[in-house]
């Protein structure tokens, strides 16, 4: 049995180290994929505007040298001055054969390579374009001053639009200069690709990393917390001895003190002294049991009997052990049991103490002529316990610090009592040895309610 609770112990505190290093884990790579990510999209944003930046001033550069070019043929708004034979630049127009100019230029090379020009009239439609096909790209009627398209050849090109001037310097319409982005275009698909693939590989990095760095800041917290529970465990257990022999002197002298006092009546006085130590080392005796038991659960290190519990016997053993304490104050006790029989897996010594407390707490905290219910429900997979009563209830403020050691709120619930103040987070403790669940729901002034739930035993 040794062997097993030590097995035991050790897997309930690998599987809180490991779900504590899980967790620690997530959060470092959730914000670390975070981060990448937002690092990744920041960096597409950035290289896009950079690159649409760099790219509207060279064309903008373009359209200011074609337009030094054709200045002298802009007299009329949307004509071109066709009469020079000094035109510098060759012109297609719409729904003309564009026939290939026998005179190279350096303007014919550099748009052959991947630039366009174009003009268009005052309401963005096409009139001609220079070596080129006028009609490569749609009308743009809206006038829009930098973007993205795809030519008749599903080609992408980003088109730049800057206002043109008559001679006289009326408006005569606009030039759209043009560069090819289907370099540009697979940088950034590649650049996608490395956020699609690298990311998740990084993020796969950073996983392991933070695995190995979580388990590394988890391990001397974990050892304090051994240490921790080792010396509240063992202070109790060596506390327990003193006290046990205290108390045993006491009862010795106690009962020499009840022989005199017959005798002489001045050890009257004494005796009651010696009642009142006894009484405080019996509570002493009490609570070191009661923290022993605590570390004991908490450590998964007390000894796991695997019987098979009847919920039901269980409920009307505690019910009759209280009932006297209930009829003495007044309080009306009450059981509702299911009508079948419902078995659960455990610590027989343990469940009795769970209910035990429950009870005689709501027994306490309610005042005369009140009522306490303990109620046995049963589902598919679960059996519930629930105690409830009408006394003077927990505050709002105070209900998620109930199960605390020691913890006592400031009111009436808090008078004392000669308890522990172990109570409920002892119950807790056995709730949870046995793979169940406590929660409670409480009104100040109109009574709390206690609910446990704990697994059911599965028939063999």
């Amino acid at each position: 049995m040794s062997k097993f609770m030590a097995g035991y112990s050790q897997s309930q505190h690998r599987q809180i180290f490991y779900r504590s290093r899980l967790q620690l884990s997530l959060i470092y790579v959730g914000v670390m994929g975070m981060i990448l990510m937002v690092f990744g999209y920041v960096a597409h944003v950035a290289i896009t505007y950079s690159f649409t930046r760099m790219t509207d001033r060279e064309l903008e550069v373009l359209g200011r040298l074609v337009t030094d070019r054709v200045q002298d043929q802009l007299k009329y708004p949307e004509k071109f001055n066709l009469d020079n034979d000094q035109t510098t630049v060759h012109l297609c127009f719409l729904k003309q054969t564009c026939v290939p100019s026998a005179k190279k230029s350096s303007l014919e090379s550099l748009i052959k390579n991947g630039y366009y020009v174009r003009f268009l009239s005052l309401s963005g439609q096409t009139i001609a374009a220079i070596y080129d096909d006028p009609e490569r790209f749609p009308s743009n009627a809206n006038l829009s001053y930098s973007y993205d398209v795809l030519d008749q050849q599903n080609q992408p090109y980003h088109l730049h639009l800057l206002p043109l001037k008559t001679t006289a310097g009326e408006p005569w319409g606009y030039l759209q200069a043009g560069q090819s982005i289907g370099q540009m275009n697979s940088y950034m698909v590649s650049l996608h690709w490395f956020m699609v693939i690298g990311i998740p590989l990084i993020i796969i990095l950073i996983s392991l990393a933070a695995w190995y760095l979580a388990g590394w800041a988890l391990r001397p917290i974990q050892v304090t917390y051994d240490r921790m529970e080792q010396f509240t465990a063992d202070a109790a257990h060596e506390l327990l001895t003193p006290i046990a022999t205290s108390q045993a002197i006491l009862e010795v002298a106690l009962s020499t003190e009840k022989k005199l006092k017959s005798v002489a009546p001045e050890f009257i006085k004494q005796q009651q002294n010696l009642e009142a130590v006894a009484r405080q080392i019996k509570r002493l005796k009490d609570l070191t049991q009661d923290l022993l038991l605590l570390s004991r659960l908490e450590r998964a290190a007390t000894a796991i009997v695997q019987q098979r519990i009847c919920l039901n016997e269980m409920v009307e053993d505690v019910a009759e052990e209280l009932m006297t304490s209930a009829h003495i104050t007044g309080i009306n006790l009450s059981v509702n049991l299911c009508n079948q029989l419902v078995y659960i897996t455990g610590n027989s010594q343990q469940i009795y103490r769970l209910l035990l407390n429950l009870v005689s707490n709501a027994i306490q905290y309610t005042p005369m002529g009140g009522l306490v219910s303990l109620e046995l429900r049963e589902s598919a997979y679960q059996a519930t316990i629930i105690v409830k009563d009408n006394g003077v209830g927990i505050a709002p403020e105070h209900l998620p610090r109930i199960f605390e050691r020691f913890y006592r709120v400031n009111h009436d619930r808090a008078r004392n009592s000669g308890g522990s103040g172990l109570g409920l987070a002892i119950s807790l403790a056995i709730t949870k040895f046995h793979r169940g669940k406590l929660t409670v729901q409480s009104t100040l002034n109109e009574g709390s309610e206690f609910k446990v739930t704990l697994p059911i035993a599965r028939l063999k």
